[in-house]
């Protein structure tokens, strides 16, 4: 069923469009241009997963509920909300070509069931790519190789953080529940049953009644935690035969096995387990969203969620893809997620981007296939106020490095080469060179792509160098708006649907970029 509303504006909605225009010229855009953003080639991309179409209610046409996810997006509204706003707001009713209706177009059940089949089909793209058609043709870009910017920003994750005694206590109880659903049993002739004493309380550390000033406090709460987590696994053990293939139980206990192995290590003493120093590699920091992580700002700066990662097109600004990933993940991992996007069409020209994505072995592909690759080089600044590899000049066709002495040594990519000792022990600039202990001479790391690295280091000394490292700015720009309109924190559990969510909010900065192009049109026009 396709959606095709009036395009001329009724009496109504010119006046709603003359008060609208002032201050949400989108609404206005989206109502003006709806038959060309929602267009019909967009439209049977989404009937073809409703084919066979829902039993039931009144089906409702996908290009609307597409166009509704724009402005939910839009106003960073919940579900609940949005199908409020289609009777309450008649900048949405205007929209969605509902004005004066008795009922909303839509239910928060439907809406949801949209979401879910655009995120199983990958839809969420395909309006992101739309959105970029939409505005790079009002924008006045044809085909072209693409000028790429990639950057990243922190995305808080929804579910809650806790320590690792809230873990397993978050994580126990939720079993408890699944096994109270499944046995159909209350929750507390259950833990009765099993002899829990710490579970069924209001906080588990009120329950422990400890003294946490004391130095043995911690190590005597975790052991009666996990006396507790035994009690459990000995009662589960006890009912096996109820719970045969209940996965969702078994998925309960794996978490718990997970943060306790994670967490905690056995006691020197031998007795007993004790919270392990540090924080284990890929440590998980909440029970309802496993994919959260532990991720970095800046080096005092810690947040636990994901990092929302944006291509952004140089010339048109538009947002072209969005990628969710743990916030633990190393920024390069991302790019095989990004380069079909990348090389798609004519292909791609340049790609700027931070140092955290430069070192993936596409980049370097890229940059031998002649691609334009900016980015700072690494530093070259040892610790201490010592010579910097510039001292080090290196001939490529000889192989060859030179020491500020004047020593030549033979060099190979991709190693470190050790000047001798000899040498350095005797030369009058040793302390301004290494310091290194005696009978060692001084280390220099020489990178497989060193000569690229010497070529960007000669870069950045130039007026022309520095100007191409700040054209990044228009993708910290783009983060800027969509950090504004989304917020910093995630509205979702796991990266695909945050990712379903920064895409549809990347889609309305998009048709945003796309309003702004019109309207300059317009003004072009009127100027002539």
């Amino acid at each position: 069923m396709y959606w095709h509303p009036p395009q001329e504006l009724s009496r109504t909605e010119l006046l709603i469009a003359k008060r609208t225009r002032k201050r949400r010229k989108i609404f206005v855009f989206l109502r003006e241009h709806r038959h060309h953003i929602i267009n019909d080639e967009l439209q049977q991309k989404l009937l073809e997963v409703y084919n066979p179409p829902a039993k039931g209610s009144q089906p409702v046409a996908p290009g609307l509920l597409a166009m509704a996810t724009l402005l939910q997006a839009y106003c960073n509204v919940s579900d609940q909300e949005a199908v409020e706003l289609t009777m309450m707001d008649q900048r949405w009713q205007m929209v969605l070509d509902c004005l004066g209706c008795e009922k909303p177009p839509f239910s928060q059940g439907t809406l949801v069931n949209f979401r879910n089949r655009m995120i199983e089909h990958g839809l969420d793209k395909v309006l992101l790519d739309r959105s970029v058609e939409v505005a790079e043709g009002y924008g006045g870009f044809g085909p072209r190789q693409l000028k790429a910017v990639l950057d990243s920003s922190p995305l808080f994750g929804a579910a809650r953080v806790e320590d690792t005694f809230n873990l397993i206590g978050h994580g126990l109880s939720k079993a408890i529940k699944v096994a109270a659903k499944e046995m159909g049993l209350r929750e507390e002739d259950i833990l009765k049953e099993a002899g829990l004493l710490l579970m069924g309380h209001s906080s588990l550390k009120a329950a422990l009644d400890l003294d946490w000033g004391q130095p043995q406090a911690k190590a005597k709460a975790l052991n009666q935690l996990l006396e507790e987590l035994e009690r459990w696994k000995g009662w589960m053990e006890s009912q096996k035969d109820t719970f045969v293939g209940s996965e969702k139980l078994q998925k309960a206990l794996e978490v718990i096995d997970e943060i306790v192995e994670q967490d905690t290590e056995p006691a020197p003493s031998g007795e007993g387990r004790v919270i392990t120093k540090g924080t284990a590699k890929g440590r998980r920091v909440s029970i309802e969203d496993g994919e959260m992580a532990h991720g970095r700002k800046s080096k005092s700066k810690r947040f636990e969620g994901f990092k929302q990662h944006f291509l952004v097109a140089e010339d048109s600004k538009v947002i072209r893809e969005v990628v969710v990933k743990p916030a633990n993940k190393p920024e390069n991992e991302v790019i095989p997620l990004f380069s079909e996007e990348m090389e798609k069409g004519p292909g791609l020209e340049s790609v700027r981007i931070d140092l955290g994505y430069a070192g993936h072995e596409k980049i370097q592909q890229w940059e031998q296939e002649g691609v334009q690759v900016v980015v700072r080089p690494w530093s070259i600044q040892p610790k201490g106020g010592l010579f910097g590899k510039d001292k080090f000049p290196i001939d490529f066709e000889k192989e060859t490095m030179e020491c500020p002495a004047g020593k030549e040594v033979p060099i190979v990519l991709g190693k470190v080469v050790e000047f001798p000792a000899s040498s350095c022990a005797i030369c009058e600039l040793r302390k301004l060179c290494t310091s290194a202990k005696e009978g060692r001479g001084r280390g220099v790391r020489v990178r497989e792509d060193e000569e690229i690295q010497v070529a960007r280091r000669e870069a950045v000394k130039t007026t022309e160098g520095r100007g191409e490292l700040r054209k990044r700015v228009v993708v910290e720009h783009r983060i800027s708006h969509a950090v504004r309109q989304q917020g910093r924190k995630a509205r979702y559990v796991g990266t695909r649907k945050n990712q379903f969510d920064g895409r549809r909010h990347a889609a309305v900065l998009n048709l945003q970029m796309a309003a702004k192009y019109d309207e300059e049109s317009q003004e072009l026009k009127k100027a002539a």
